[in-house]
């Protein structure tokens, strides 16, 4: 029961993500199919096929239908082969130029019919014993399956290490981070799978010997659902991966456009012809062009800050390091340059200092940005009383 719950997850995940790929190529790349795509596609389909032909209910069925006994278990080593062909395929594709790539696939392809040739072979001298056997670690006294299961568990542990050891090293060199982290979950899913050779190998010399240690049903499916699965998010991972960077950098945009309003509201109340934007004359985050909404945001406190300038006292100006005392220093300055502005009343010795050019490009300017209009909420700040707040556009000079 315990495989037949395993096995059937993990059919269900390959399939789903076999279909999630094919919808992916057609809707992002417009139905352009290349090797790479192929054999993504191709691992997740036929991993999720090899694990549906390990049910038992699945594979009683099919041999009924068929007719050959344990053709159906031979169809799915097959499957598990290629799905170990299919995930180098997607890693040559992904480390190295498509020229070395191709070379490096005709060889594990070549490698791959060698393989499934000495099983189609095994399996037809394992049909004409003369005792009926199956090539199941139970029956690893007879030759032929102890031969059949060697040949099987040989191509898949090399398979397995070379993934593992390919996947890492390149993860050590790729300056992709999404690809990097892909790489090592593969890795860790072609540890996962020599684990699960090495498993089974010791299953086999421990029948072969007479032995009859438990937990092969149990522990085999749970280290193919481990090995196939991490290999699956890892191999795809660099895909899907910038979409969450895209998805947490919107999330922190519309934070930042909401806690800069306080700061732009005051500052752009002072001077409304600096606004260049009439649209976004509210606090509410938008939805959309939510980084244009940010930057012009960002821009327009900019270019307020200095306007204010000849309010503000030269004797307030003091070097900036960006420290959070700073920032509270900054929005002091600005809460006295809106005061004076109000009250019409330039400094004695107005200010000429630039703006702060905080370290990390536009995310750093915006990350600065926001602990000064932080600080200026604070009640260490005097902040200036301003009755009215921009409701609608003002008139343009």
């Amino acid at each position: 029961m315990t495989a037949t719950i395993v096995y059937s997850i993990s059919a269900t995940v390959g399939f789903a993500a076999c279909a999630y790929w094919i919808c992916w190529v057609q809707l992002r790349h417009h139905g352009e199919w290349t090797t790479n795509r192929a054999a993504t596609v191709g691992y997740s389909g036929l991993f999720g096929l090899a694990c549906l032909l390990s049910v038992p209910q699945v594979v009683a069925a099919a041999d009924a239908v068929i007719g050959v006994d344990e053709l159906t278990r031979l169809f799915k080593h097959l499957c598990v082969l290629a799905v170990a062909a299919c995930s180098q395929f997607q890693l040559l594709y992904l480390a190295y130029p498509e020229g070395t790539a191709r070379s490096g696939i005709r060889r594990r392809l070549w490698a791959w019919l060698a393989a499934a040739a000495l099983l189609v072979l095994m399996f037809v001298i394992v049909r004409d014993y003369p005792q009926p056997v199956q090539t199941k670690v139970e029956y690893a006294r007879v030759p032929a399956v102890t031969a059949y299961l060697g040949v099987y568990l040989a191509a898949m542990g090399w398979y397995a290490f070379d993934t593992a050891r390919l996947c890492w090293r390149f993860s050590r060199i790729t300056p992709r981070r999404w690809t990097g982290r892909g790489f090592r979950l593969t890795a860790l899913g072609g540890c996962v799978t020599l684990a699960y050779c090495l498993t089974r190998a010791f299953y086999v010399l421990s029948y072969w010997v007479g032995d009859v240690p438990p937990g092969e049903r149990i522990i085999s499916p749970v280290l193919v659902m481990t090995a196939g699965v991490l290999c699956m998010v890892g191999l795809s991972m660099p895909t899907w991966g910038p979409g969450i960077d895209a998805v947490a950098r919107w999330r922190r945009y519309r934070r930042a456009y909401r806690t800069l309003y306080p700061l732009w509201s005051d500052l752009t109340r002072v001077t409304p012809d600096l606004v260049l934007d009439e649209q976004f004359r509210h606090g509410r985050a938008p939805l959309r062009d939510v980084e244009y909404a940010l930057t012009r945001r960002v821009v327009e406190i900019c270019d307020a800050r200095l306007a204010l300038r000849p309010y503000i006292d030269a004797d307030l100006a003091t070097p900036v390091h960006g420290t959070d005392e700073d920032a509270l220093a900054e929005a002091g300055r600005i809460a006295a340059g809106i005061q004076g502005r109000m009250g019409d009343q330039p400094a004695a010795r107005p200010s000429t200092d630039e703006l702060y050019d905080a370290p990390g490009g536009y995310d750093g300017q915006v990350a600065w940005l926001v602990r000064v209009s932080a600080a200026y909420q604070s009640p260490l700040v005097a902040r200036p009383r301003i009755d009215k707040r921009i409701d609608a556009p003002a008139t343009v000079s």
